[in-house]
């Protein structure tokens, strides 16, 4: 389903460690220790303080005590480690999901050649549909029309020449990424003049073209297109062919990825986003996932444009839009609702391109943000266009503080406790030297950090794969 956003359930915290319990351990050893001196021994080594049987004792009480208090620091500092991590991952997750569906491309020009130059303000209700109009089908009025390769190279070079200028104001030179698809099936000879009218154009830029088959160009755009650090331009075009009446079209959309403007221009620049692929069978909850998003902010949505769907899916989608619910445009047609396809000729995967460049146009006229779902018998998408900024879901759940090391720290001390301890029988002399005592304070310094983290690295590679386990298993209930 869509992003399919994944649901990890939440971890109880663990709670907060008792020192009631650690004063208990220590009370308890040197209980012990006490009657194992009152009923053992003799009555001359119990009788006087400098007795040898005293240090063994002692030595044997502060080892028990810090290994119990050891255990059981760390057993609190492994569940509580489980709880932090866990949890710090869920947050995390679907921080990373929204930044994945946040990626967009900003839009510096674009440009709509249309039979009909009211196209838009007519289909969003801004100016009222003229029957009487001119029922031409072909662009460029006055000038020889070839049909073809050659209507191709001409109405290509009319998008180019009126999207240079703007493109060099802003980018005057270096990689151009140019996407080029069309409703033919010349896609060779597509790309082999539009490489030599570039030339001919003498045009300052280094493209790379892609010219893409006949169909939705949307795994394109996500796969491709939004990790481009270059500038994109993309003609989508409808040319006459022989023996053939369609409605001629001829669209440019120039797009920069964000870091490419300045803050301010980002700020007011069109922003398109990626896609999400639909169910068509559940959209109110893939919309209201897309909604969940906040690609645009739900109450700038002014228009929601669809194509391709049946009559059933029409249903769906305007009660699932409605309950939401969006604040669409009531002066708009349908209350917000564009039925594209009502508005113009069946372009079939070259009205992705067609809609998109009509809905920046919306934007342009202060129509708000645009939703644009499309669809056709194998697959169905949604994508956003807006001049809002994204926003980040401000979660209620706060992140939760990392435990203090208590149990890896203690482990460490307890371990540099019994090498002192050895040392001190094997070597004497050596351990309450400088050497000995710099060499110990270095081991210490060593091991109290490392034993902290260790602890740490162990239990979040211990804990990873039940974590995406969670998350695959609810994904697998989802569907």
């Amino acid at each position: 389903m869509g992003w399919s956003v994944p649901e990890v359930p939440e971890r109880t915290p663990a709670s907060a460690c008792s020192p009631w319990i650690c004063f208990f351990i220590i009370f308890f050893c040197v209980l012990i220790s006490v009657a194992w001196l009152l009923f053992s021994g003799s009555v001359e080594d119990r009788s006087s303080l400098s007795s040898g049987a005293w240090l063994p004792l002692a030595a044997t009480m502060l080892v028990s005590s810090m290994a119990i208090l050891t255990l059981y620091l760390l057993g609190w500092e492994v569940q509580a480690l489980k709880a932090f991590y866990w949890n710090s991952w869920r947050q995390n997750l679907h921080a990373a999901w929204q930044q994945h569906a946040h990626q967009h491309l900003c839009v510096v020009n674009q440009r709509n050649l249309m039979v009909n130059s009211d196209f838009v303000p007519q289909l969003t209700g801004l100016v009222a549909k003229n029957d009487a109009i001119d029922k031409s089908t072909t662009l460029l009025a006055g000038e020889a029309l070839i049909p073809g390769i050659s209507r191709f190279e001409q109405l290509s070079q009319a998008l180019l020449k009126q999207i240079a200028p703007s493109l060099a104001n802003w980018y005057p030179s270096g990689a151009l990424t140019v996407v080029i698809q069309t409703s033919a099936a010349s896609l060779k000879q597509e790309k082999q003049r539009v490489a030599s009218l570039w030339k001919q154009l003498a045009l300052p830029w280094t493209p790379t073209f892609h010219v893409l088959p006949a169909e939705f160009a949307f795994e394109f755009w996500n796969n491709q297109l939004l990790a481009s650090h270059n500038p994109v331009l993309i003609l989508a075009i409808h040319y006459r062919q022989v023996n053939e009446t369609l409605a001629e079209f001829a669209s440019a959309l120039l797009l920069a990825p964000p870091l490419l403007l300045s803050a301010a221009q980002q700020r007011e620049a069109v922003k398109v986003f990626r896609a999400m692929p639909l169910q068509t069978s559940e959209l109110s909850a893939e919309l209201k996932e897309l909604k969940e998003m906040n690609q645009q902010p739900s109450a700038s949505v002014g228009m929601v444009w669809f194509s391709g769907l049946t009559a059933p899916q029409r249903q769906q989608l305007t009660s699932a839009v409605f309950e939401l619910p969006l604040s669409l445009r009531s002066s708009a047609p349908m209350a917000g609702l564009i039925d594209f396809d009502e508005g113009c000729d069946r372009y079939g995967h070259l009205a992705g391109w067609l809609m998109s460049v009509a809905a920046i146009e919306a934007v342009n006229y202060d129509m708000g943000s645009q939703w644009l779902v499309w669809a056709d018998d194998k697959q169905a998408w949604t994508m956003v266009a807006g001049r809002q900024m994204p926003l980040m879901n401000t979660s209620p759940e706060r992140a939760q503080a990392a435990p203090f090391p208590a149990g890896g720290m203690m482990l460490a001390v307890l371990l540099n406790t019994l090498l002192i301890w050895s040392l001190g029988f094997a070597f004497p002399v050596w351990l309450f030297s400088w050497w000995g005592t710099i060499t110990l304070l270095a081991v210490l310094g060593v091991t109290l950090p490392g034993l902290a983290f260790a602890l740490r690295k162990v239990v979040a590679s211990a804990l990873l794969p039940g974590f995406f386990r969670a998350a695959g298993e609810h994904e697998r209930n989802k569907k």
